[in-house]
C-alpha cells in the first residue's frame, strides 16, 4: 500500500531549480535515505512533504490516517515534557479523540440505568461515529507507532519518560 506519493514536484527561486520534477512513492515497510550535496534540496523536498513549503509545481499525496512531520537539522528541542509526550504532539487528533471516548464511555456508565432517553441516544450515536474515526486515524496503533519510531532512533523503553531538558544535544537532535 503506497503511503507516500511525490509526483513531479519542482521548486525553483528565479533562475536556480533546486528540484526538477522529482517522482517517488513509499510503499508502507519501506525506508528511504535522501543523499546530496549540500544546497541539493533535500530540507525542501522534505519541507514540502511535511506541508511547510510550497513546491512550484507537482503534487504529493499523503495516505488517509499518516501524519508526516519535520523536525529541522538544527532543532534544539526545549521542552519541559517527557521523550514520549513529546511524541504525543505529533498525534494530536488520536489523542483527542481518545480523551472524548473515555468522557462518552463514563458518561455511557453513568447512564446505563436509563437507556430509554434522548440523551442516552445520543451519546452512544456519538460514541459510535467516534469510534469509527478513532479507528480510521489510527488511534489504536498510535501509541505502538510512537514506541517502534524512538526504538528505531535508540530510544529505548526507560528513556521514555525523561525530561526533554535532561537529554544531551545529539538525544535531543536523534
Amino acid at each position: 500500500m503506497i503511503i507516500l506519493s511525490v509526483n513531479g514536484v519542482s521548486v525553483e527561486y528565479g533562475t536556480d531549480i533546486v528540484l526538477n520534477k522529482v517522482s517517488f512513492s513509499i510503499n508502507e515497510g519501506d525506508r528511504l535515505g535522501i543523499v546530496g550535496v549540500n544546497g541539493a534540496g533535500k530540507s525542501t523536498l522534505l519541507r514540502i512533504i511535511a506541508g511547510t513549503q510550497s513546491a512550484s509545481g507537482g503534487d504529493v499525496f499523503i495516505s488517509k490516517g499518516r501524519t508526516v512531520r519535520m523536525l529541522e537539522q538544527n532543532a534544539m528541542i526545549e521542552s519541559d515534557r517527557t521523550v514520549f509526550d513529546e511524541m504525543l504532539t505529533a498525534f494530536d487528533e488520536a489523542v483527542r479523540t481518545e480523551a472524548r471516548l473515555e468522557e462518552l464511555s463514563a458518561q455511557i456508565e453513568r447512564s446505563s440505568t436509563d437507556v430509554n432517553n434522548d440523551l442516552y441516544n445520543s451519546i452512544i450515536s456519538e460514541f459510535s461515529a467516534l469510534t469509527e474515526h478513532f479507528k480510521d486515524i489510527g488511534g489504536y496503533e498510535y501509541k505502538s507507532r510512537i514506541r517502534s519510531m524512538l526504538q528505531s532512533f535508540g530510544f529505548d523503553e526507560t528513556s521514555h519518560e525523561k525530561k526533554i531538558s535532561t537529554l544531551s544535544g545529539g538525544e535531543r537532535n536523534s
